[in-house]
């Protein structure tokens, strides 16, 4: 047989073989956009700021504000109500009550008709602590849907709560967040502090305005030192006004406003009369008026009087002499008698509806027996009710003289009642009237003036008889000695611009708690109270330890970490503390 002859080169399988290494890559079956990329500059920002948002909620009695750090105002700032409370499919609020003859709703007494409209109490005797989770569960989820538009990535979370409310409350409100929300971290602040922060100051009084009761808080150097309160606030504001609006519905069209005499006169018969009216005590008085119309009636039409005003209201009724080219012509002496300042205020929620003609001068009342109580003595309160600028005076008198002078210089009125036009500067006159009639010496009394006179009279003796004239002066030379200490000081005052205003009363404004609380998150600065997920679904409240056991500057360090898996892992043993908020 012949050898096979070699067949062309072209078809031999190693030189396809080998060829095929030097053939460049065969592309893609299908085509495909080459990828590219983006300018940080056209990139979406959203990438970042998941990792570096932070969520600031502030959760007061009534009203929870939500919003991002950094911003000047909160972006949601909800109120819990019925309204708010309803499910789906509850279409009562549109059935008229005209169609339910039958059986009429009976109307809550006073004690239940703020109730609905509480997040929370501090009485928690009669209150449902679920009840306050769902409620800030709904109102978080309506602000982060409606408002903030996030989704539901777990985000770092910092809570400006009063440094009073207790300790269930506080765990309600983590557990809510927590469990869901899904929060990795929570950093507790303290609601006077922040506010302090928003004002610009480091020591301050915080004249906190609320709805249940009036908070004074004294903050040295952002700590705070010293809390009185008392309850004379919103709640009590509210009541007031139903009040005189319930005695001007039952007066009729030609009744005048009642004078002193008639009051003082009505006083002797009810004191007369009061042991037949002890066994209708137990039943509260039951409002003619829903809740909203009246906090409606209030935001817009209350308003508090000046000191100039009420005395020039005191004198208008002495006589004095006037001279013959003086004489004016008659007119009415009570500005309240004048037609021209009837305000006519329309009733549409109680049955039947009506309008109520109200004096302008009538509609500072609420706010004079609400926060003043002059027509009462000050020996006749309480120490949970007495007068706001009773109180601030009380609480600077039992500060020590080094934080009363920082402290007097800077102080903040904040709260929703602070907005009632003319309030913080009638507080603020009643306190510097207060200190310029009594001093800052805690003792008063005939006895105590008579020891004044007596060592100031005796001071005087001395004097002209030419003793001690309170200087001191060395052994051999006649001049006064230096004190080198007095020296220093004085070069450091010098040195000081703005921060060493002491010693003298000043109001200061401030943007609120929340404001304060954006700035904190915004520059990310340490929380006392800084709490981890792991940990507290671990341990919860009772892991809690107390301050002092906890080393915060670990934590900082921690904190400070590179990843938030080394954070994680550092957190799980190191102690948490809830702070000011207590400890189990």
């Amino acid at each position: 047989m012949s050898a096979p002859t070699p067949g062309p080169s072209h078809r031999s399988i190693s030189n396809i073989r080998s060829g095929a290494a030097n053939l460049p890559h065969p592309g893609p079956s299908s085509p495909r956009t080459p990828a590219r990329g983006i300018a940080s500059t056209f990139g979406s920002p959203s990438s970042l700021r998941v990792e570096e948002e932070t969520v600031i909620i502030e959760i007061g009695a009534r009203f929870i504000r939500v919003g991002f750090a950094g911003d000047h105002a909160p972006k949601a700032v909800l109120c819990s109500g019925p309204e708010e409370q309803r499910r789906a499919g509850d279409f009562r609020s549109w059935v008229s009550q005209s169609g339910d003859r039958e059986h009429p709703k009976e109307q809550p007494s006073r004690a239940e008709w703020t109730r609905d409209y509480e997040i929370w109490a501090s009485d928690l005797r009669d209150s449902d602590v679920s009840l306050v989770q769902d409620k800030i569960d709904r109102a978080l989820r309506e602000a982060f849907n409606r408002h903030l538009l996030i989704d539901s990535r777990p985000r770092r979370m910092s809570l400006v709560l009063p440094s009073m409310i207790p300790l269930p409350l506080v765990s309600a409100t983590l557990d809510t967040l927590f469990n869901r929300f899904q929060a990795l971290t929570v950093s507790l602040v303290s609601a006077p502090v922040m506010s302090a922060v928003a004002a610009g100051v480091r020591s301050a009084i915080v004249v906190d305005l609320g709805w249940a009761e009036t908070v004074v808080t004294s903050v040295d150097e952002y700590r705070e030192t010293r809390q009185t309160r008392s309850v004379r606030a919103g709640k009590m504001l509210i009541n007031e006004v139903l009040s005189l609006l319930a005695d001007l519905q039952s007066d009729q069209p030609g009744h005048q406003p009642r004078q002193r005499e008639e009051e003082e006169e009505e006083e002797e018969e009810e004191e007369e009369t009061q042991e037949k009216q002890q066994h209708e005590e137990h039943q509260p008085a039951r409002p003619f008026l829903s809740f909203e119309e009246c906090e409606d009636v209030t935001c817009r039409m209350v308003w508090c009087r000046q000191v100039a005003e009420m005395q020039t209201a005191g004198d208008a009724g002495r006589l004095s002499t006037v001279q013959e080219h003086e004489e004016a012509p008659d007119e009415p002496s009570d500005p309240q008698d004048d037609p021209a300042h009837l305000v006519r205020i329309p009733l549409d929620s109680c049955n039947p509806p009506g309008v109520v003609e109200v004096p302008f001068q009538r509609l500072s009342e609420p706010c004079e027996n609400t926060f003043m109580a002059a027509q009462y003595d000050k020996t006749s309160f309480d120490d949970n009710e007495l007068p706001i600028p009773q109180l601030v005076y009380q609480h600077l008198l039992s500060l020590p003289i080094d934080g009363r002078a920082a402290c007097m210089s800077r102080i903040l009125f904040t709260g929703g009642c602070s907005n009632i036009p003319g309030l913080r500067q009638r507080l603020f006159d009643e306190l510097c009237l207060m200190v310029r009639n009594q001093g800052w010496d805690p003792v008063r009394g005939k006895g105590a003036e008579q020891v004044k006179r007596g060592v100031a009279k005796a001071g005087v003796t001395q004097r002209a008889a030419g003793g001690y004239d309170g200087v001191l002066r060395g052994a051999t030379s006649p001049d006064p000695e230096k004190d080198s200490v007095e020296q220093l000081l004085e070069k450091t005052r010098k040195n000081v611009v703005d921060g060493g205003v002491q010693g003298k009363l000043r109001a200061v404004r401030t943007l609120g708690a929340w404001s304060g609380g954006s700035m904190v998150g915004h520059l990310r600065a340490m929380a006392v109270a800084t709490l981890d997920r792991d940990l507290w679904l671990q341990q919860g409240v009772h892991g809690a330890s107390k301050p002092g056991e906890v080393d915060l500057k670990a934590q900082q360090r921690q904190s400070l970490s590179h990843g938030s898996l080394l954070r994680g892992a550092s957190s799980a043993s190191t102690a948490w503390t809830l702070g000011a908020w207590g400890v189990v």
